[in-house]
């Protein structure tokens, strides 16, 4: 038997759920192209509506199946995202069509809000036409997690590039403290690539202790009337945008309660859409209570999603 003949591996599943699924076939460039001529070609985009597919997640592939209510447990492939190269099958010919399937591949949060994230390929070999996919988690936690995911994978062209430092803004105080998210090696390390030192498990409360360790070591708090008087217990991390606050409550996966999500590097940093702030926890009330002594009390709003709870 040939080293060709040889039965190939089934790849391991590093990832894998339920995603909703909007398929858009499109041209590159639209965005910096002139009026009438983005008008003209974006008519020619062919926009397909959401669909909830099975997602899984290996080393080199994203693969989404469908599965027909009728024949269980038959699925079928829908879409299938090469994302690097397999080094089993590395010759020229595979070499060159993923060097220009790469060059289009690009991984990128398409809203900030909900974090909805797209991964766009060519179609085909068209130097012109491409694929984009628009993917929604059954949660925002879980969108980024599946945004992070598939950063840890895609090579360094097809993805924005993550700042290897962590700045920290206190409103408060008016300050800002800079944290390195880098592994801290000894020696000279000018000839590493800083993307591969990047430290995914920094949490969000190791940077908190790390700001409230700088700034009792600067003396800083003690300049600080309203600071002085705060317990460590009254500060917590948070990402704002805007007018928009989102405090750093799930530390925790839905799907694996033993894998801690609340990391610093997080969809939020790379992007560059959010800051992070060190604050005076804010609590939201659980009961409004009215001028005529009734009372209101809010209930937190559960989605159902794949026959599952979700507690948002």
């Amino acid at each position: 038997m040939g080293q060709d003949d040889q039965p190939q591996e089934k790849p391991v599943v590093l990832k894998h759920d339920v995603l909703l699924c909007k398929k858009i076939i499109g041209v590159h460039g639209v965005d910096n192209q002139p009026t009438r001529y983005k008008a003209s070609r974006e008519s020619k985009n062919q926009k397909e509506e959401w669909k909830q597919l099975q997602a899984e997640l290996t080393s080199t592939t994203l693969s989404l199946y469908s599965s027909s209510p009728l024949i269980w447990p038959c699925r079928r492939l829908e879409h299938q995202v090469k994302l690097r190269e397999d080094h089993n099958q590395c010759n020229l010919h595979h070499y060159n069509t993923f060097r220009h399937h790469t060059k289009y591949l690009r991984l990128y949060l398409h809203s900030p809000l909900d974090y909805t994230f797209c991964i766009r390929y060519p179609y085909k070999q068209s130097r012109e036409e491409c694929i984009t996919l628009t993917f929604r988690a059954r949660s925002m936690t879980l969108s980024q997690e599946w945004y992070l995911a598939l950063y840890k994978i895609l090579p360094e062209q097809c993805k924005p590039v993550c700042s290897p430092w962590c700045e920290v803004n206190i409103p408060m105080m008016d300050l800002q403290v800079r944290l390195p998210l880098v592994k801290m090696e000894g020696g000279n390390n000018n000839n590493n690539n800083p993307m591969d030192l990047l430290r995914y498990d920094i949490s969000l409360e190791s940077v908190k202790h790390a700001v409230l360790a700088v700034l009792e070591k600067s003396q800083v708090t003690n300049s600080s009337t309203n600071w002085s008087v705060l317990d460590k217990e009254d500060l917590a991390m948070c990402w704002t945008r805007g007018n928009r606050t989102e405090w750093t409550y799930w530390t925790h996966s839905l799907l694996d309660q033993s894998r801690n999500i609340n990391h610093v590097i997080s969809p939020q940093h790379i992007e560059q859409t959010h800051r992070l702030e060190l604050r005076q926890i804010e609590h939201t009330p659980n009961h409004i209570v009215f001028a005529d002594k009734k009372n209101m009390k809010v209930i937190n709003r559960l989605v159902f999603y794949d026959d599952q709870c979700i507690k948002i």
